[in-house]
């Protein structure tokens, strides 16, 4: 009997919840001298451990898929749109994060790092990039590497020479805001949405 149990309890014991979608905000880039930026959002969904599984410290989660949405947003309106969505590529699972390295023209590039990932060790081996190059209609592809004229907002808070369009972003985890004046207040335009692992405009109070 006792020998049943013990078979059996792992069985039992070792079980994860239902899937869902957990995204954040990995960084944003601005278009110099406009009121565009660009976004990359990453997305995971998963399912948290329970039971057994969180043992002994809480347990980790099981990941189904992940990717990097890359967005660009037009202030302005507000709105936002998704250009590309990059399944994270086979042995760059591990410690997946994708992230906006700057404009050229029309072209947003962007880097993606990951490990490879293993069931008993996590992220292992040396650290995997990749450059992808998204154009604002829609266009996506792997790169060598980022061209050195690489532009975006810059972060100092103060109008820089030659800035024609003041901008300024204030980025959270789950959201952005910006500031169009210099010494004026950062308002927030743009938040995550969880449940549908999308980037949306803020809905204002009315």
């Amino acid at each position: 009997m006792r020998l049943v149990l013990a078979l059996l309890l792992p069985l039992s014991g070792c079980t994860y919840g239902p899937p869902h979608h957990f995204a954040k905000l990995e960084n944003a880039a601005g278009r110099i001298n406009t009121h565009t930026i660009a976004v990359a959002l990453s997305c995971q969904r998963l399912r948290e451990p329970t039971g057994l599984s969180t043992f002994p410290d809480g347990g980790s989660p099981r990941i189904l898929e992940q990717a990097a949405l890359i967005y660009v947003c037009d202030v302005d309106q507000p709105s936002t749109k998704l250009l590309a969505r990059i399944v994270a590529p086979r042995g760059m699972e591990g410690a997946f994060e994708p992230w906006i390295l700057g404009w050229v023209r029309d072209d947003i590039f962007v880097g993606l790092t990951g490990y490879r990932h293993s069931s008993l060790r996590g992220s292992v081996g040396p650290l995997i990039k990749q450059t992808y190059r998204v154009g604002l209609d829609g266009t996506c592809q792997t790169v060598e590497g980022p061209p050195d004229s690489l532009k975006q907002t810059p972060n100092l808070g103060i109008p820089m020479k030659g800035e024609t369009n003041f901008m300024r972003l204030s980025k959270g985890a789950f959201d952005i805001g910006v500031r169009l004046e210099d010494g004026g207040p950062y308002t927030p335009l743009f938040e995550v949405n969880q449940a549908k692992c999308t980037l949306d405009p803020v809905r204002l109070a009315k």
